[in-house]
Order: C-alpha cells, then structure tokens, then sequence
C-alpha cells in the first residue's frame, strides 16, 4: 500500500469449504499506517514500515522490519525483530505454540522474545509465557514490565534510558539486571522457576 494509508483487512485462513486451512497464511505487508489481524490463526506474517499493528488469536510466526512503530499480540508463538526495526512500543502475551508436541519443540514454552539494539525502542510489556527474555542494549527504552512465566532466564542489560523496570508476578530461573544507568525503579516480584 502506498505509505500511511488505510488497509481495511477482511481476509480470513478458511477454504472454500469453510475450514481452517492446515498451515495458515503466508503474508507480507508493506506501508499502511494500520493494520488489525482477527480472522487469521495460523501461518507467518512480516510487516514492514507499518505505524501500528495488532495481531488478535494469531499463532503463527511473526517478523517486524522497518518502521513498525507499536506491535500488540494476545497470542504470540514466534517472534523476529529485524535488526535496525524501528519498533517503539512492543505489549505481547506470549503462548505454546499449540503445534509444539512436546518440550523437544523450540515454542513450547512459548517464544524467544529478543529485543536487543533496537534504537527506537521506548516500552516493554510482556505477559504469558516465554521461552527467555532478553532486553539488550536499548538506547532509548523507558520502561519494562513483565509477568509472563519464562521458562528460562529474564536479561535487561545495557539500556541507557532505562527509568522503571516491573517484574510483577512473573517467574524465571534467573534474572539480570545490569548497566541501566539511569534506573530509578525496579520492583521484583519474581518466583524463581525451576525446569
């Protein structure tokens, strides 16, 4: 779409028959200034320089490259931030990924959530499950809260703005905070997890 425009977005992932096509829908959009996914469950979606974007009931995998300024899921499986993505504002729940059979499966304990040099970065909101948590090197993030129940370790290391950090209710076998130099606040309510 041309930069900025609208994207009204009725596609959904069922056949012509009405069922939920096995593998989803594969799917690259570029430019509109909104985008708000409902009707597709399944698949792999990378969204490129697309100001504001929700993903409701996806689980499938997702990619942000560009300027995708905000990216809201209530259902994240599997996340890639593109180096130098423009991202500001990222607020996930995090699940299983409902294929994953067993603990073998990278997603079973719900997604990597990776969010290292991103220089635009501002606010972290992570709920749900993950797999691991790593907040590195962001130049300009604010603010991180987490609840989510993360089966391996939470990292926030080297992110110079960095004023607030909550871990409320989350779990983790292992925590890091380091070298936020300007952290006024931090509030750890963390149940170590063991696995």
């Amino acid at each position: 779409t041309d930069e900025g425009a609208a994207m009204p977005f009725a596609l959904d992932d069922l056949d012509a028959d009405g069922d939920e096509l096995e593998d989803g829908l594969t799917l690259s959009i570029k430019g509109p200034a909104s985008v708000a996914i409902t009707k597709i469950a399944d698949g792999s979606i990378t969204l490129e320089d697309v100001a504001s974007a929700t993903l409701t009931d996806f689980k499938g995998s997702v990619t942000l490259t560009g300027d995708v300024a905000s990216f809201t899921s209530n259902s994240l499986v599997n996340l890639t931030v593109s180096a130098g993505a423009g991202i500001e504002t990222i607020d996930v729940t995090g699940i299983a990924d409902p294929d994953a059979a067993d603990a073998d499966d990278a997603n079973y304990y719900g997604p990597a959530i990776d969010l290292d040099t991103l220089g635009d970065l501002e606010t972290v909101t992570i709920a749900g499950k993950a797999s691991s948590v790593d907040v590195t090197s962001n130049g300009n993030t604010t603010a991180v809260t987490i609840s989510a129940d993360v089966a391996g370790a939470i990292n926030i290391d080297g992110n110079s703005d960095l004023e607030t950090v909550t871990l409320t209710g989350a779990k983790a076998t292992g925590l890091t905070v380091n070298d936020n130099s300007d952290l006024t606040s931090l509030t750890v309510d963390l149940r170590s997890e063991e696995r």
